[in-house]
């Protein structure tokens, strides 16, 4: 079976809700135009209101409270004008399932940088709250995630396998997504200082990224070892008047590397990018209990190692 994906790759602006929802139901629209056969959208990183790397430190705490909101699962009466009854609608309108990633989760006192997967039926059928925080983020009390990232589309006989940031540095979390029989990984990333994916790099004076060679190295590794296809789901962001953090988007293959003529960089702003895939290609098996506890001692030992890194 072969199933094809649509990753959206845009700009967006800091704090105005209003202004990236409309720029991205124009990308979206423009993208199912193009390939109604697209059953999987992918958003950009961060694609609502930027990522809290971007947001001056003493605004952010302000703007993660204003704008975190309840992330259920399943049918669920939600609140007009909120981004997941947003992604809901363009899911419906496009019949399409829709990845949204991260936005801020609200689970009572708690915070969380969650993605999102809605249905074309109407509702979230599953979220992955980011494990692998930075510093900023734990400073700002957002909290790490428990689970890892694995979502099965029972309609697509699909398993996706969902990270974000500094995720990418660690192994167990893809480990875990090839004993739980993940067909693709999906990964989103926007300009941060990592203690384990490097410092912020300007380009120039207009432009702030990351050192791309350190990207790509830790992609190629985690998709060569786990011999799984790996999007790297990027975008832009402005932050000043002729300042922009961007992160290209960067689709990896087990046996062929960076598909280079595939990356979406700064001058691919307002596109987006098709991936084809064979699902038979890499069949998800079932969980087993020996599985789930395997998940759960990574996700400890994941743990363990922010500890020691904080010491």
């Amino acid at each position: 079976m072969s199933l094809k994906i649509g990753i959206i790759h845009e700009r967006v602006k800091l704090d105005a809700k209003r202004t990236n929802t409309r720029r991205l139901s124009d990308a979206i629209r423009k993208l199912k135009e193009q390939h109604e056969k697209v059953k999987i959208i992918v958003l950009p990183a961060y694609p609502f209101t930027g990522p809290l790397s971007a947001y001056n430190e003493s605004k952010a705490t302000k703007f993660i409270w204003n704008n975190a909101e309840r992330i259920p699962i399943g049918q669920s009466r939600l609140k007009q004008g909120s981004i997941i009854s947003t992604l809901i609608k363009w899911s419906i309108e496009t019949d399409s399932y829709i990845i949204s990633g991260p936005i801020a989760e609200r689970a009572g006192p708690k915070i969380y940088l969650t993605v999102v997967v809605v249905s074309p039926k109407g509702y979230v059928i599953g979220k992955y709250r980011k494990i692998g925080l930075s510093r900023i983020e734990e400073k700002l009390g957002v909290n790490c995630g428990r689970e890892p990232g694995i979502l099965r589309i029972d309609e697509l006989n699909l398993k996706l396998g969902l990270f974000a940031d500094d995720d990418l540095a660690y192994p167990e979390i893809f480990k875990t997504m090839v004993i739980n029989g993940v067909n693709i990984a999906i990964g989103f990333l926007m300009p941060f200082e990592s203690q384990y994916l490097g410092a912020l790099n300007k380009l120039n004076t207009n432009i702030i990224t990351m050192n791309m060679d350190i990207i790509t190295s830790f992609l190629l590794t985690r998709s060569r070892e786990t011999g799984l296809p790996i999007i790297l789901v990027g975008g832009a962001v402005n932050i000043e008047e002729n300042v922009t953090m961007a992160i290209p988007t960067i689709p990896v293959e087990p046996d062929i590397g960076v598909i280079k003529s595939k990356i979406l960089g700064l001058n691919n702003e307002s596109s987006h990018l098709v991936i084809e895939l064979n699902v038979k290609a890499s069949k998800p098996r079932e969980i087993s209990p020996l599985d789930i506890i395997t998940s759960k001692l990574s996700c400890k030992i994941i743990e363990e190692n922010k500890n020691i890194a904080k010491k």
